[in-house]
């Protein structure tokens, strides 16, 4: 799998609706790389879709002016996967995968001080 291939060519994209800087500053980020690949290693039916849509969640998750529509809320305490119910979809592939990559996400964002 050319998987580099792939993120930059998402990152190029990304870099059209969010800038340059916003996009430059999160390359490296876990987050964004786990939500990049996954689709790739389930055997998504499109990856490159699922991916870009991950990302692109991603930054909408993260961008100041909607971040307090997304933070953490009570109601969120019921349900460890709320959160990421809108940022992690995967519509097909390997449920075991999809899941482990759901649990990855989920121990990041209990880890993180602002997750």
């Amino acid at each position: 799998m050319k998987f580099h291939e792939e993120y930059d060519e998402i990152l190029k994209t990304m870099t059209r609706i969010w800038g340059d800087a916003v996009v430059e500053g999160q390359r490296n980020n876990i987050v964004l790389q786990i939500l990049a690949s996954i689709p790739f290693y389930t055997g998504s039916s499109n990856p490159m879709r699922v991916a870009t849509s991950c990302i692109n969640n991603y930054f909408l998750y993260a961008f100041e002016g909607t971040r307090k529509c997304f933070n953490h809320k009570p109601s969120d305490d019921q349900d460890l996967y709320s959160r990421l119910s809108l940022l992690y979809v995967i519509p097909s592939g390997d449920h075991d995968v999809i899941e482990k990559g759901r649990i990855l996400l989920s121990l990041i964002m209990l880890q993180e001080p602002y997750g």
